[in-house]
C-alpha cells in the first residue's frame, strides 16, 4: 500500500518537495553480501552493471551516476538481506526481462502494470540476487 502511495505522489508532484532534501538524488545504494565473488558474478556478468571499485571488502557498480555498493558485513553488523529494495529504472521492461531470464536470472512474476498515472503507466518485475535481495526492474511506458 505504501508503495503504491509513494507512487502516486511521484506520479502528480510531491507537494513536500520544499524540504531540504525535496529534489535530491539517490547517490549511492548499499546491501550487504555473503560473497563478493558471487556478488560479482551476478551484478556485473548476469546482469551486466559496470563494475568501478573493488577492495577485499566491497565492490561498486556505477548505475548512470548512482553507486551500488555490495559489501560483505562488518562485524558488529548482522546480515541481512530483508529491507530496501533496489529498482532498474528500463526502457523495454519486457526485453531486459527476457534477456535476464535467458542469462539464469529466475524472476518471481512477469512484467505487469502497477500504476496508470495521466500519460504513463508504470510496469514492475521483482527478482532475487543470490543473497536473497529482493530486486526489481521498473519502467514508466
Amino acid at each position: 500500500m505504501l508503495e503504491m502511495i509513494l507512487l502516486a505522489m511521484l506520479a502528480e508532484g510531491d507537494p513536500g518537495n520544499a524540504a531540504p532534501l525535496g529534489k535530491a538524488k539517490i547517490g549511492q545504494v548499499a546491501m550487504t553480501v555473503t560473497d563478493l565473488a558471487r556478488a560479482r558474478e551476478f551484478y556485473a556478468t548476469t546482469l551486466g552493471l559496470t563494475q568501478v571499485i573493488q577492495t577485499d571488502t566491497m565492490l561498486f557498480f556505477d548505475l548512470e551516476g548512482t553507486m551500488l555498493m555490495l559489501a560483505l558485513p562488518e562485524e558488529k553488523v548482522r546480515f541481512s538481506a530483508e529491507g530496501a529494495v533496489v529498482y532498474f529504472s528500463v526502457d523495454d521492461i519486457r526485453a531486459r526481462w527476457e534477456a535476464l531470464r535467458a542469462r539464469g536470472v529466475d524472476f518471481l512474476d512477469e512484467p505487469h502494470e502497477v500504476h496508470r498515472a495521466t500519460d504513463l503507466t508504470l510496469w514492475l518485475t521483482f527478482f532475487r540476487d543470490p543473497d536473497g535481495h529482493l530486486l526489481a526492474l521498473m519502467s514508466w511506458q
